[in-house]
């Protein structure tokens, strides 16, 4: 959340900026100062101690029964590192942690440029930007009821769904009442480039987590590198180009879909009875 209020207050002064006199070289500046003494205010005032000082407890501890003559929980099952990298479902969700991000790659970069290039300010880019922004952060609290209620699988699919919609409106969107729906699903897909650590958190057990919690964003890595040279081999400079771009975005989502539907069908996850499913 505090994302989206940083990037809105910060897109909307870069675009009053790039209208008058500043131009692009004083934006970039107060970006820059933006980010160094925002992250400095909150190193030094807000993070501070371990997760276990404010009462947090690792992932699913509260699905499992406490044994033991000092009531001391079980450590969390799940597969440890070795059995990980042996499964083949394993890496069917790293893998489509890359495929969603190389559709993402595909339109967010380029949803201010393509604002501007169907007749809209800078200032109004700035806002369809602020949209995106606060449509990844609020997605994120529904991911939760929605994996909780249906499973983790599912419920991904179903959001990936929502983006795949919004994905052929924007296709075709030249309207900003239209561009500001389309910010926001493309938010959605923002969203679940973050998640894989919490599939992760749930494919392997406490013992091995943090050797691993950070696999699915080096696989983000992969499709955020080959996405904009994808983009820069189709892009043909006009209206075609940006559609074309969207059109394989959704084609790709669709595969997301089915692929993040697979792994958490297995038994060996560890939420509610040992498995992703309740």
């Amino acid at each position: 959340m505090s994302e989206a209020i940083g990037t809105t207050i910060i897109a909307n002064i870069t675009a009053k900026m790039l209208a008058s006199s500043g131009g692009l070289t004083s934006a970039l500046i107060v970006s820059a100062c933006f980010v160094l003494f925002g992250n400095l205010i909150a190193g030094l005032f807000f993070f501070k101690g371990i997760p276990k000082d404010y009462g947090w407890v690792a992932i699913g501890a509260e699905n499992i029964a406490k044994d033991g003559a000092d009531g001391a929980p079980a450590e969390l099952p799940g597969l440890t590192k070795a059995e990980a990298f042996k499964k083949s479902y394993f890496w069917v969700f790293l893998l489509a942690m890359s495929v969603l991000n190389l559709a993402y790659g595909l339109v967010q970069p380029n949803l201010s440029a393509y604002t501007q290039f169907v007749g809209f300010s800078a200032a109004q880019a700035a806002i369809v930007i602020s949209v995106w922004l606060w449509g990844k952060s609020i997605s994120k609290i529904f991911y939760g009821f929605l994996c909780d209620t249906l499973g983790v699988g599912i419920g991904l699919a179903l959001a990936a769904g929502v983006a795949i919609v919004t994905g052929i409106l924007y296709t075709n969107a030249h309207s900003f009442p239209m561009l500001i729906v389309c910010a926001a699903g493309i938010g959605v897909i923002g969203g679940l480039t973050g998640l894989g650590t919490m599939g992760m958190s749930r494919l392997v057990g406490q013992k091995d987590l943090m050797k691993m919690a950070l696999l699915p964003h080096a696989f983000n890595g992969i499709g955020n590198f080959f996405a904009p040279m994808l983009f820069a081999a189709l892009f043909t400079g006009d209206a075609a180009g940006y559609k074309l771009c969207g059109w394989i975005s959704v084609g790709v989502l669709a595969v997301y879909a089915v692929m993040i539907l697979w792994p958490p069908q297995k038994k060996h996850l560890c939420e509610s009875g040992n498995s992703f499913k309740k």
